[in-house]
C-alpha cells in the first residue's frame, strides 16, 4: 500500500498532519490550534503542535506561497468594491430566507438575522411569522474608496506647476541685512 507524499511548493516533504495542518489552518481563519484539532491532534495538545509546526521554516514559507493565491489581486479588490457601490436593496427584497442565503450576489449582505416567532391561538392552532433583518455593505463608502483608487479626489495639496516641480531659488545673505 502506498503512502500519500505531501511535498511543499518548494520541493520539502511534508508529513500527512503537517499537510492538512496547513490545509485547515486556510479554511479556519488562520487559527493554528483549530487548524491542529481538525488534522487530528487533541484539544490538549493542539496549541503546543500549531505553534511548533507553524514555526517551522518550511511551513512558513509554504504559507507564505499560498497566501499568493488566497489574497485578493486589485482587480478584484476594484470588482469587489465595484459590486459594493452597485448594491441594491430592491435586489433582496421578498426573498426567503433560503432564497437570500444562496443569492448570487450574497457576497454584499453584511448582516442577515432571522427571527422566527410562533404564537398559540388555540390548543391545536399556532401562527408563525418569520421576520428578517438585512444590511448591505455601504454602498457609499465603496464608492469612496473607489473614487481614491482611480485618483478622483486630491487628498493632499499638489505644489507643481503642471506636474513640473518648483524651482527653489537659494541665496545668502549676510545677517546684518536681515
Amino acid at each position: 500500500m502506498e503512502e500519500n507524499v505531501f511535498v511543499t511548493a518548494a520541493g520539502h516533504p511534508l508529513t500527512d498532519k503537517e499537510w492538512a495542518i496547513i490545509g485547515k489552518y486556510f479554511e479556519l481563519g488562520f487559527n493554528g490550534t483549530k487548524a491542529a484539532v481538525a488534522a487530528g491532534y487533541s484539544k490538549k495538545s493542539a496549541r503546543q503542535i500549531a505553534s511548533e509546526t507553524l514555526s517551522k521554516p518550511y511551513i512558513r514559507e509554504e504559507i507564505k506561497h499560498r497566501m499568493k493565491d488566497f489574497a485578493m489581486g486589485q482587480e478584484e479588490v476594484i470588482a469587489r468594491l465595484s459590486q459594493q457601490g452597485r448594491g441594491d436593496m430592491r435586489d433582496f427584497i421578498n426573498k426567503s430566507s433560503r432564497a437570500l442565503v444562496n443569492h448570487p450576489d450574497g457576497n454584499l449582505i453584511k448582516k442577515f438575522k432571522r427571527t422566527v416567532t410562533t404564537t398559540v391561538i388555540a390548543e391545536d392552532k399556532s401562527q408563525t411569522e418569520e421576520k428578517i433583518e438585512l444590511e448591505l455593505y455601504d454602498a457609499q463608502a465603496a464608492l469612496v474608496q473607489l473614487g481614491r483608487i482611480q485618483g478622483l479626489f486630491a487628498d493632499r495639496l499638489d505644489l507643481t506647476s503642471d506636474g513640473q516641480p518648483i524651482a527653489i531659488l537659494r541665496t545668502q545673505m549676510p545677517l546684518d541685512e536681515l
